[in-house]
C-alpha cells in the first residue's frame, strides 16, 4: 500500500487492509494517548466550543483519515494557543510580570512541528522591563500604563479604581 493511498483511507479500513503495515502501527499507537486525553476533556465538560467538540470527533472517530485527523489536530493546536495566549495577557495585566514558563519547550516544538506560529509565546516574552521612577498600573478599563511616580497621584484622582502593578 503507498503512503499517500493509506492518508486517504479511514482507519477502520486501515485496520482491516493495513494491519501489519509499520506506518498505521506507528501512527494509531502514537494517536491512542491523544485520543485519551481527548476524551478526559470531552467527558469533563472542558470544551469550551461547538467547533471544538466537532472538530475532538475527527480525531476520535475510526471514521476519519490519517490525513483528515491530521488536520483536526492542528486545529486543536491552534486554537488551544489561542486560548494560552489570552490566558497569558490577562495574567501580565493582572499581576505585571509574564506567565512564567507558559509554554513548555516542548509545546513549542510540537507548535512548531505542526507549523503553527505560536501567539502565545510573545506573551511570555516581550515584556518590557519598568523604567526606574516609575510606576506600571493597570487603568478600570483593563488598560496597563507606565507613568513617571510623581504623576500617580493624578493618576489615581481620575481613575481611582485603578490597580498599581508594579513600582
Amino acid at each position: 500500500m503507498g503512503h499517500t493511498e493509506g492518508v486517504r483511507q479511514p482507519l477502520n479500513w486501515l485496520a482491516t487492509n493495513a494491519t501489519n503495515d509499520t506506518n498505521y502501527i506507528a501512527f494509531t499507537t502514537s494517536l491512542e494517548p491523544v485520543r485519551k486525553e481527548f476524551m478526559s476533556f470531552l467527558n469533563a465538560n472542558r470544551a469550551e466550543h461547538e467547533a471544538d467538540l466537532r472538530t475532538m470527533q475527527t480525531v476520535l472517530s475510526d471514521t476519519s483519515t490519517p490525513a483528515g485527523i491530521e488536520v483536526a489536530l492542528k486545529q486543536l493546536g491552534k486554537s488551544a494557543d489561542i486560548r494560552l495566549a489570552a490566558l497569558g495577557r490577562k495574567y501580565l495585566n493582572t499581576i505585571g510580570s509574564p506567565f512564567p514558563n507558559l509554554i513548555s519547550d516542548e509545546g513549542k516544538q510540537t507548535l512548531q512541528r505542526m507549523g503553527i506560529e505560536s501567539k502565545a509565546l510573545p506573551a511570555r516574552q516581550n515584556t518590557p522591563a519598568l523604567e526606574p521612577g516609575f510606576v506600571r498600573f493597570q487603568d478600570s478599563r483593563g488598560g496597563v500604563h507606565d507613568i513617571p511616580q510623581g504623576n500617580l497621584k493624578a493618576a489615581q484622582q481620575r481613575d481611582p479604581n485603578l490597580r498599581v502593578m508594579q513600582q
